[in-house]
């Protein structure tokens, strides 16, 4: 899938909103479980609410770095940019980490991490997050600079 005139269907753009959103809106109910030790906000359930964010950026998060590595593929022998892009897929790796980690701790009968602990992974994965973007909008910039 290319277009002649920009090159190789960028997807990825288009795709890392989903997981951003979700995990984003994740941390949100987390912090205002925390912050105001509400189990539900507007009559739903926080803690699955949580859950099914956590479990919807991982499974859209899985379908943008697909998209991502393709972009990756294509991308010129130019030292700033692989530099780039491998910044944004070790921050990126680190909250795909968190995130995973805390959507395996959610529910079910088996041992839980303790709420501080959660708490870190949620920080962590929230500052991954937010220097993956950083860096993979960096990436972008550089990218349009080479053309």
């Amino acid at each position: 899938m290319s277009n002649p005139a920009t090159g190789p269907l960028r997807l990825h753009a288009a795709l890392v909103h989903f997981p951003v959103a979700a995990w984003s809106g994740a941390v949100l109910l987390r912090l205002s479980l925390r912050l105001g030790d509400a189990a539900t906000l507007w009559s739903v359930d926080t803690a699955a609410a949580t859950a099914v964010l956590i479990w919807l950026g991982l499974g859209s998060a899985a379908i943008a770095a697909g998209a991502g590595l393709v972009e990756y593929s294509a991308l010129p022998a130019d030292e700033p940019l692989l530099r780039h892009a491998m910044q944004h897929m070790r921050w990126i790796g680190v909250a795909v980490t968190c995130f995973l980690l805390l959507g395996l701790d959610q529910g079910g009968s088996g041992p839980r991490l303790p709420p501080p602990v959660q708490d870190l992974l949620f920080a962590l994965g929230a500052v991954a997050l937010l220097a993956g973007a950083h860096r993979g909008g960096r990436l972008v910039v550089l990218r349009y600079r080479t053309r």
